[in-house]
């Protein structure tokens, strides 16, 4: 899930890499975030919250539906990812026995 505000995007015809994408919602936006719907008990949800001033409300509905609709899943940022979580869930299996 955090990897939705954290991954390239096609804004306009161009690539924008996740720093460009992260760079432009720090400029409107007040917080944004994604939580699991678990808390809710629909597990298979997720809950995304932006918090922005009103006059942001155009801008923000745009970038939304970039973010949903038009990021690029690089295979490779992916698989580290899976990785990284991977070694940590066995460390932290390694500490706690």
């Amino acid at each position: 899930m955090d990897n939705l505000f954290a991954t390239p995007v096609v804004k306009d015809g161009e690539r924008l890499e996740y720093e460009a994408v992260v760079s432009q919602l720090e400029k409107f936006t007040v917080e944004y975030l994604v939580e699991a719907g678990a808390y809710i008990g629909a597990a298979e949800t997720i809950r995304v919250k932006i918090q922005i001033e009103p006059e942001q409300y155009a801008t923000t509905i745009k970038w939304l539906k970039t973010i949903l609709w038009d990021s690029i899943f690089d295979k490779k940022v992916f698989s580290l990812t899976f990785m990284f979580l991977s070694v940590i869930s066995n460390l932290f299996f390694l500490l706690i026995t």
